[in-house]
């Protein structure tokens, strides 16, 4: 999910699309931060 995020930055068309990609990377880290804290 990461990467398609990084991937969209290629097309950004307005500054609400980088505040869209910022909050679904930090979704995504969050989400793998909560994983590793399960896995522990």
């Amino acid at each position: 999910m990461i990467r398609i995020g990084y991937r969209y930055i290629n097309r950004l068309q307005s500054p609400e699309d980088l505040s869209n990609i910022q909050i679904l990377v930090r979704e995504n880290l969050i989400g793998l931060a909560d994983a590793k804290i399960r896995e522990n």
